[in-house]
């Protein structure tokens, strides 16, 4: 795997999660409840500090006609503050040009880790899932579609 921002191949592994539970997601009926979990790992460039992810979840079991994510409920909220004392530890007094967050849904985290005293110059989310209007923010700018279409 390379670096999404830089192509360096020197990325260290900041926190691995096996069997990672889907945030907040809502289904009529749950045959297996493994089939929402799935292997997440974060990693950050040694070159450029560059921190990315690499789940095992594909985009077809994610992004279905079941699919809904709540960014406020406990548990999302419990795994952001989780994610984002590993990411202070390893960021904070940096500053950095962009802070993307690839599935941002409401961009909560995005918010969660300004509010926390890191520092860009852009902060944006990308989600395939629409914004609602409440959640626009002054200095966030979000992107509907999937990574994978997105030119930034």
């Amino acid at each position: 795997m390379n670096c999404n921002v830089c192509g360096s191949v020197k990325l260290e592994v900041m926190l691995k999660l096996p069997d990672y539970p889907l945030n907040s997601i809502f289904v009529d009926d749950i045959v297996d409840k493994r089939i929402y979990a799935a292997d997440f790992e974060l990693y950050q460039c040694a070159s450029c500090f560059h921190i990315q992810g690499k789940s095992t979840f594909s985009f077809d079991d994610l992004y279905n006609d079941g699919y809904m994510y709540a960014a406020n409920s406990d548990g999302v909220q419990k795994r952001m503050r989780l994610l984002l004392e590993h990411v202070l530890g390893v960021c904070k007094d940096k500053q950095f040009n962009r802070i993307i967050d690839i599935g941002c849904n409401q961009m909560a985290f995005l918010r969660m880790l300004k509010s926390a005293g890191l520092v860009a110059r852009h902060w944006i989310g990308i989600d395939p899932v629409p914004l609602l209007h409440a959640n626009r923010e002054e200095g966030f700018e979000f992107i509907q579609g999937y990574i994978q279409e997105v030119d930034i």
